[in-house]
């Protein structure tokens, strides 16, 4: 049901579950997991350097936590049996398999332009909330382009061409259009190439919460609250930062979701912390 469930998401682009976001240690605290290859060891350092260079590039006031994890892309998890990363505010956790893939830096890419292009939802219908996140998930794949353009110093023709056979190896073509439809210079370079001959890529897995702050970059001022918005409130810190976020409660900085959002089976129910089933 949980594979299906993960699916069934495909035209989103997505995965979306229940999940507390565990406070995340300061940039620089995060050690490298144990158990990795050399090969492997070198995929992670390349990973964070990426992600400082990002947060240079693009002026951040908060960056991006790596931990990899084995429990992404373990079949205990079926849910996430088919994830290479997943991202959950602020901290991306990373299969130890995908640091020595060559389609690595397309995903981490991804998920840094969801980071990027992330806004707080203003849906108010189920329907509405469905477009908002189609089109984040569409803009995050173009500034995955403009990521590994600017920040890894590839030509824009290699950065389109990473980021679609990222997504057709998902069986994403309708991204890759939308993809090339913002990139026509590139188009008949990028979509020449069989669709059906691209391998199965690893999947993003993004984990949607109420908000949870991302670590702070060292000396950065914390940005102001929206007007009229609650402040971030405290989580408790996970048993292991390398364990899955733990499903529990939270206080929201967000409006409630409409009850639709947390009928039983339903395929967004994950979207917002709904009330476990009894």
């Amino acid at each position: 049901m949980a594979t299906h469930r993960l699916r069934s998401l495909a035209g989103l682009g997505l995965a979306v579950l229940m999940v507390l976001i565990a406070s995340v240690p300061a940039p620089g605290q995060q050690p490298a997991a144990a158990g990795l290859t050399p090969e492997q060891d070198a995929g992670l350092r390349e990973v964070r350097e990426m992600i400082r260079e990002t947060v240079r590039v693009y002026g951040l006031s908060s960056t991006v936590d790596v931990v990899v994890a084995s429990w992404v892309g373990s079949t205990s998890l079926a849910a996430l049996a088919e994830a290479g990363a997943v991202y959950a505010d602020g901290r991306l956790y990373l299969a130890p398999a995908v640091l020595g893939s060559r389609h690595r830096d397309a995903l981490v890419a991804v998920g840094l332009g969801f980071y990027l292009v992330n806004r707080p939802s203003r849906a108010r219908d189920l329907p509405e909330f469905e477009r908002e996140r189609q089109q984040q998930l569409l803009d995050a794949n173009a500034k995955a382009v403009e990521v590994l353009t600017r920040v890894k110093g590839w030509a824009e023709q290699a950065s389109v061409q990473a980021v679609s056979e990222w997504l057709r190896g998902q069986r994403r073509d309708a991204e890759v259009r939308e993809l090339l439809d913002r990139f026509p210079q590139h188009r008949d370079a990028v979509a020449g190439r069989d669709p059906a001959a691209s391998q199965p890529t690893p999947a993003l897995v993004i984990l949607l919460s109420s908000g949870a702050a991302a670590t702070p970059v060292a000396g950065a001022s914390p940005p102001a609250p929206a007007p009229g918005a609650a402040g971030p409130a405290a989580s408790p810190a996970s048993a292991s930062p390398t364990a899955p976020p733990a499903a529990a409660a939270e206080p929201q900085t967000t409006p409630a979701p409409p009850p639709a959002f947390c009928t039983p089976g339903h395929r967004l129910r994950y979207v917002y912390r709904c009330p476990p089933t009894p």
